[in-house]
């Protein structure tokens, strides 16, 4: 991410899906928020997740 904020980017997108949409994508999205919220403007959304995010 580093690199690509240096190139004069500031928007970056990440899709991350799966059968269901209830296991694997959302703990990897969960993960990688987690991971990035305090060094980068982040948001997440769970299409198929009733809850808010």
């Amino acid at each position: 991410f580093k690199e690509y904020v240096k190139e004069g980017k500031n928007h970056f997108t990440v899709g991350i899906g799966c059968t269901g949409g209830q296991h694997r994508s959302v703990s990897l999205v969960n993960y990688l928020y987690n991971h990035y919220k305090d060094q980068y403007k982040s948001y997440k959304n769970h299409r198929d997740k009733k809850e808010r995010v």
